[in-house]
C-alpha cells in the first residue's frame, strides 16, 4: 500500500491505496475513487485493506480517523474529521463513493464535498447515551492514560463519555442534509438489553434503524450474522454495496 498525504486547513489527512492510485493516465486515472473512513481504535490493517482487490473496477484509499496510525487534526469532532476529508476529496478532484465504520460512517455522513455521489454508512452511531458496552472498555483507555488529553477529549467530544459521566451526543441531524444515495448497514446482534457478550454488538438501536429507514434516499440492510464490526466480518457484502452505487444506483426501494 501506498500513503499518501493531503495538507488541509485542519491539519493533514492521510490515506493508503495501491500504487500510482492517484495517477492522471494509467489503471488508475478511468476507474472511479471509493474512500473508505475506518472507525475508532482500528487496528492499521483491517479489513477494508482488502477493498482494492475485491473492487478492482475501482481505486479503493483507506482513511483512518485522525490521531489513529495518522497525525492528529485541530478539533477532536466529527465535524472536523468531515470537513478535513471533504478537503483531501477535493484535492483529489475525482467523483467518490465514501464509505464509514462506526463513527467513520458518521465522518462521511457528515462530508459535504460535491464531489461525493454515494455513501456505504456501516454501523452509523447516529446516538451515544445508548452505548452501554463501550464504557468499560473506554475507562479502562483513559485509566491506563491519565495523561493523554487527545484521548479524553476524543472520548468525551465524540462519544459523551468521560472516566465519571456518560452523556448523550446526537448526531442523527446530520441526516437532515444528506442530499444523494446511501445505504446504511446494521449488525444483526441488537444493542439492548445490556448483557455479557463475547463480540459486541451492534451499536445502532431500533428508533435509530427507523430513523435511517424512513429516509428516502436510504437502503437499509441488516446482516443477521454479526455485531458492530460489519465491514471486519462482512467485507463481501459491502463491496456488493459499494458496487451498486458505481453501478448508477440512485433512488432507495
Amino acid at each position: 500500500m501506498e500513503k499518501h498525504v493531503f495538507a488541509t486547513p485542519l491539519g493533514e489527512v492521510w490515506t493508503w491505496s495501491e500504487p500510482d492510485a492517484l495517477a492522471v493516465q494509467g489503471s488508475g486515472g478511468e476507474r472511479p475513487l471509493v474512500l473508505f473512513v475506518i472507525g475508532a481504535f482500528s487496528i492499521a490493517r483491517p479489513r477494508s485493506f482488502e477493498l482494492p482487490g475485491l473492487l478492482p473496477e475501482a481505486v479503493v484509499m483507506n482513511a483512518h480517523l485522525p490521531a489513529n496510525h495518522c497525525p492528529a487534526i485541530i478539533g477532536a469532532s466529527v465535524g472536523a474529521y468531515a470537513a478535513a476529508y471533504d478537503a483531501a476529496l477535493d484535492q483529489i478532484g475525482r467523483p467518490a463513493i465514501v464509505i464509514g465504520a462506526s463513527i467513520g460512517a458518521l465522518v462521511a455522513l457528515g462530508m459535504r464535498s460535491p464531489l461525493i455521489e454515494g455513501r456505504v454508512l456501516c454501523e452509523p452511531v447516529l446516538r451515544t447515551d445508548n452505548l452501554w458496552c463501550l464504557v468499560p472498555d473506554f475507562r479502562r483507555r483513559l485509566g491506563e492514560s491519565p495523561d493523554d488529553a487527545g484521548l479524553a477529549d476524543f472520548l468525551w467530544t465524540v462519544f459523551g463519555i468521560s472516566a465519571t459521566e456518560h452523556v448523550n451526543r446526537d448526531y442523527r441531524h446530520l441526516l437532515e442534509r444528506l442530499d444523494g444515495p446511501a445505504y446504511a448497514v446494521f449488525g444483526g446482534e441488537p444493542l439492548l438489553p445490556p448483557r455479557p457478550f463475547t463480540e459486541l454488538p451492534s451499536l445502532v438501536d431500533e428508533p435509530e434503524r427507523d430513523l435511517l429507514r424512513a429516509h428516502p434516499l436510504v437502503r437499509t440492510e441488516v446482516i443477521e450474522t454479526v455485531g458492530h464490526n460489519v465491514s471486519g466480518r462482512a467485507i463481501t457484502f459491502i463491496r456488493t454495496y459499494t458496487r451498486n452505487l458505481l453501478n448508477g444506483w440512485t433512488t432507495a426501494v
